[in-house]
C-alpha cells in the first residue's frame, strides 16, 4: 500500500488498498480510458511530497508539478 504504479493506458495512480485477487488504486493523473480490470505496473516508489519554501502559494499537481503556469519548483527535497 501506499506504492505507485503506472497505468498501461497512460497516467499514474496510488496503490490504496491490496487484497487477495483485487488492488483499490486512487487515480492521481486524469485518464478517461481507464476501466475496471486493466493492468498496472509497479514502479517500487512510495508516494512522497516535495516541500520547500517555493511550494507556498503555488497550485501543483500531486507530484508537486505546476498547474499555474509559473516555472518548476526547484529548491525541493522529497519528504515522507
Amino acid at each position: 500500500m501506499g506504492e505507485i504504479v503506472t497505468f498501461d493506458k497512460g497516467g499514474s495512480g496510488l496503490i490504496f488498498n491490496l487484497d487477495e485477487d483485487t488492488a483499490s488504486v486512487i487515480v492521481l493523473e486524469e485518464n478517461k480510458d481507464l476501466r475496471e480490470g486493466d493492468s498496472v505496473k509497479s514502479t517500487g516508489k512510495i508516494l512522497s511530497i516535495i516541500a520547500s519554501e517555493e511550494l507556498l502559494g503555488r497550485v501543483v499537481n500531486p507530484f508537486g508539478k505546476p498547474l499555474d503556469g509559473k516555472p518548476e519548483i526547484k529548491k525541493a527535497k522529497a519528504c515522507l
